[in-house]
């Protein structure tokens, strides 16, 4: 291989490892939601669009709870008390709810809501 082509090759591998670099990261929002007897505080998250959103749910109750976005197909699976586990949404704009799923504590309130804007 000629030298100028090598050259030209070198080059563009460069610009693709800085376009790489470049490039920005999704914009990623962490919260921190604490399950209780029968709510979540918070019980109200906003999100911007494009946003990705981290929940790091914490069971601070005396029962197990869970923490499910039945619309977004994503849940922390059923925590006992002192537990944490944490999701991951990328949800459209709009508005969800978010519920514990363990018989009687959504209809107990135990319910909140993302806004996605």
């Amino acid at each position: 291989m000629n030298r100028t082509i090598r050259t030209g090759l070198r080059v563009l591998a460069g610009a693709g490892v800085a376009a790489a670099l470049a490039t920005p990261a999704a914009a990623q929002k962490t919260v921190t939601v604490v399950g209780k007897e029968f709510k979540f505080e918070p019980s109200t998250v906003e999100l911007e669009a494009g946003e990705t959103l981290v929940i790091k749910f914490k069971n601070q109750g005396a029962l197990s709870h869970n923490l499910t976005f039945k619309k977004l197909d994503a849940d922390t699976g059923t925590i006992q008390t002192d537990g944490t586990e944490t999701i991951r949404v990328q949800p459209e704009p709009g508005t969800y709810t978010f519920v514990c799923t363990v018989p009687g504590h959504e209809a107990a309130g135990m319910t909140g809501t993302l806004k996605v804007q």
